[in-house]
């Protein structure tokens, strides 16, 4: 029997070779089944949509505001609703995807979940660069100069220049230098 009408695939394989392999093999099977991939590239992601995928994720590329949409098609998660309004069904599911999405073991993205909670107190489901660089000045995470601190908020307001659904927070996390992490591993603005 197998899969018949699924709602949705994901292809994600290392090899630019094996994911257009997969999805074209994929879209013959599935016509009008969506199938999400990623790209290292701008040029494999065009080959990609061409053999059929609906849409394409360039690694190098920072769509963090996109990504969660991207992963599970907008169905768990919306930029208007609260992480506290999820089941938690919805929350692991959306921690599987934040981890596999940052490369991040499960038990730190289950920290920066409670970490992007705490920084989402507009409950819109984005943080902006300015909620982050809040974060980090508040931070009791060691003891850094006036110097580390200007340094660690430049970085994150040159990375982070559109706000940030969890999955894309979770990626920031995850680039982040050591320093942004250590002054992000013990703060909450409550």
């Amino acid at each position: 029997a197998g899969i018949t009408e699924p709602s949705a695939l994901f292809v994600s394989y290392e090899d630019a070779g094996r994911i257009s392999s997969a999805t074209a093999r994929l879209r013959s099977s599935f016509p009008e089944t969506p199938i999400y991939t990623r790209a290292q590239t701008r040029r494999e992601a065009q080959s990609l949509k061409d053999v059929g995928a609906t849409e394409v994720i360039i690694e190098s590329d920072e769509l963090p505001r996109s990504a969660t949409a991207f992963l599970w098609t907008n169905k768990l998660w919306s930029s208007t609703e609260s992480m506290e309004n999820k089941s938690s069904m919805e929350k692991k599911l959306l921690q599987k995807a934040a981890s596999t999405a940052s490369g991040l073991p499960m038990d730190i993205t289950d920290a920066l979940f409670e970490l992007y909670q705490c920084m989402d107190q507009d409950l819109s489901g984005e943080v902006t660069a300015d909620e982050i660089a809040n974060l980090i000045t508040k931070s009791n995470a060691g003891i850094h100069s006036d110097d580390e601190v200007e340094e660690m908020i430049a970085l994150v307001r040159d990375t982070v220049v559109e706000p940030l659904d969890i999955v894309g927070f979770c990626r920031f996390y995850s680039k982040s230098s050591p320093l942004v992490k250590q002054a992000m591993s013990d703060a909450c603005m409550f």
